[in-house]
C-alpha cells in the first residue's frame, strides 16, 4: 500500500499499468523486462513472452509475503475458536463439580448398610470413570488459558482459570475424605457384624458363662465407639450405629446380670446384701 496507488491504478488504463507494473519489479526485484505492455493487452497474448516473465517472478518471490491483515484475521478467528471451546468446556466441568460436590456433602448420605453399598458403588463410578473424563477436560482448560496468554488476548476467560483451579482442588479434598470416612465405615459394620456373631454363638450354645470373652467384647464396643466419634458422619448415621453398639452392649449386660458368678460379685448384688444385713440387724 505505500508504494503503490491503488487510486492511481483504478484511474490507469491496462497498457499503463502493465507499464507501471513492469518498471516496478525491475526496480524493486532486478527483474528484467522481457515484455512490452503490448505483448499482455493484445487479443493474441505472446504467451511464451508471458510464461518466461513469470518464471523469473517466482525466482524473485520464491514465498509471498503475510499480508499484516492476514495476520490479524488469524489471531482473532483463533482467539475466537479458543473463546467457544473454554466457555463450553468450564460450563461442563463447573456444573459437574457443583453436581457431584451437592452429592458428596448431602446430610444423608445413607441409611442403612445397603444403601452404603449403593452409594459406595456411585462413589467408585465416579471416582473410575467420571473423574478421569473431566480430568482431561481440566487439562484442555489449562491449555487454552496457556495458549490465551500466548496470544496476548484482549479477552479474557470466564470462569478463571484460577477459579476452576479452586474449585478442581475443593471437590479431590472432598473425595478423598470421603474416601476415608466409607473404608472406616464399613471396618465399623464389619467389627459389629463379628462382636454381634459372637454374642449370638453364646446365647445359642448356652454355655458357662465365660466373663473374661465377654469383658473382651466390651471392650473392643468401647474401642468402636471412641473410635467411631472420629468419623465426619452425618447425624442418622451416627444415631444408627450407636443404637446398635447400645443394643449389643445391652445383650451383654443381660447376660451378665442373668450369671450367677458375675451376679454375686457386681455392686448391685453388694449393695443388697448390705441391705439384707442392716434390716436383720434392726430386727
Amino acid at each position: 500500500p505505500k508504494l503503490i496507488d491503488i487510486k492511481q491504478v483504478y484511474r490507469s488504463s491496462n497498457r499503463d499499468n502493465l507499464m507501471y507494473a513492469f518498471d516496478f519489479a525491475e526496480k524493486h526485484y532486478g527483474i528484467t523486462k522481457l515484455i512490452d505492455p503490448e505483448d499482455v493487452d493484445s487479443d493474441e497474448p505472446d504467451e511464451k513472452s508471458i510464461l518466461l516473465y513469470i518464471s523469473h517472478l517466482y525466482k524473485a518471490c520464491p514465498i509471498v509475503p503475510v499480508h499484516p491483515y492476514h495476520e490479524q484475521h488469524n489471531k482473532i478467528h483463533r482467539e475466537g475458536e479458543l473463546l467457544y471451546e473454554y466457555t463450553t468446556l468450564s460450563t461442563d466441568v463447573m456444573q459437574w463439580i457443583r453436581q457431584k460436590m451437592d452429592y458428596l456433602n448431602r446430610k444423608i448420605k445413607f441409611q442403612t448398610f445397603e444403601q452404603f453399598r449403593t452409594f459406595e458403588d456411585n462413589f467408585q463410578k465416579m471416582k473410575h470413570t467420571e473423574l478421569p473424563k473431566y480430568h482431561r477436560l481440566f487439562y484442555r482448560l489449562k491449555s487454552i488459558d496457556a495458549e490465551f496468554e500466548i496470544l496476548q488476548s484482549n479477552e479474557s476467560l470466564q470462569p478463571d482459570i484460577h477459579s476452576l483451579n479452586l474449585a478442581w482442588n475443593k471437590l479431590e479434598v472432598t473425595l478423598t475424605q470421603t474416601e476415608i470416612d466409607l473404608q472406616h465405615y464399613e471396618k465399623l459394620e464389619r467389627d459389629l457384624d463379628s462382636i454381634e456373631r459372637d454374642i449370638t454363638n453364646i446365647e445359642i450354645k448356652s454355655k458357662p458363662f465365660d466373663t473374661h470373652y465377654i469383658n473382651e467384647i466390651q471392650i473392643k464396643l468401647e474401642q468402636m465407639i471412641n473410635h467411631f466419634h472420629t468419623l465426619s458422619l452425618p447425624d442418622e448415621q451416627t444415631r444408627m450405629v450407636l443404637e446398635r453398639i447400645n443394643q449389643l452392649n445391652f445383650r451383654i449386660d443381660i447376660h451378665l446380670i442373668s450369671s450367677p458368678i458375675v451376679a454375686s460379685s457386681s455392686p448391685l448384688h453388694q449393695i443388697e446384701n448390705i441391705l439384707n444385713s442392716c434390716i436383720q440387724g434392726c430386727s
